[in-house]
């Protein structure tokens, strides 16, 4: 039997070996080159991807906040609107002072309610951070008293959004709930005295 291989491990045999490792290794890096390119154009697509829906995330939470920031400035002028009644009548009636003060606090409700409209949200969130900083009793009862407003005007707001658990027809036609007259009736069974037969 013929050997292939010199002894020193030179022969066809290994030549061809060694040039099928070259081609695979080669394969191998052009393999790898091409996954690698391919992943990193993957990645900046999906990157870019991801900023530009950032982005128009972004631009619809401003869009929503600017909406919102409208509508507190619509409230505000709606409230100061009230100030300016309750203190028109005041000034027209018996309490002039009185009526000055809550003039006074309407225009500045009204001032408030003009700068949040013609304002940015960076610019309302600076002006409220000085206020805090120069005035910080004032900030406090402000917020408390904003906050408490606050809280009145959405328990107001649900319960009217939410129909009372007892009203609607569910006890319609109920003996034991006044069969829809009104509570405390009571039938007389032909006594004078008022007593329940």
């Amino acid at each position: 039997m013929a050997n292939p291989t010199a002894p020193n491990g030179d022969g066809p045999a290994t030549d061809a070996i060694r040039k099928d490792a070259e081609t695979i290794k080669q394969t191998a890096r052009e393999d790898f080159s091409e996954i690698k390119d391919r992943a990193r154009k993957d990645f900046e697509t999906v990157k870019r991807e991801a900023k530009s829906e950032f982005e128009h995330m972004r631009h619809e939470a401003g869009s929503y906040a600017e909406g919102q920031k409208n509508y507190a400035a619509d409230q505000l002028s709606g409230i100061a609107s009230v100030f300016e009644r309750v203190g028109n009548e005041m000034r027209s009636g018996e309490q002039p002072w009185a009526g000055r003060y809550a003039g006074d606090i309407a225009q500045r409700i009204e001032g408030f309610a003009d700068r949040a409209r013609h304002s940015s949200l960076n610019e309302i969130v600076g002006d409220v951070e000085q206020f805090g900083r120069q005035r910080p009793g004032a900030f406090l009862a402000t917020a408390a008293l904003l906050g408490f407003a606050a809280s009145r005007f959405l328990s107001a707001s649900s319960s009217r959004r939410r129909p009372s658990q007892y009203s609607g027809s569910a006890y319609r036609g109920d003996p034991y709930y006044g069969n829809g007259q009104g509570y405390g009736t009571t039938r007389s069974s032909g006594s004078n005295d008022g007593e329940q037969s």
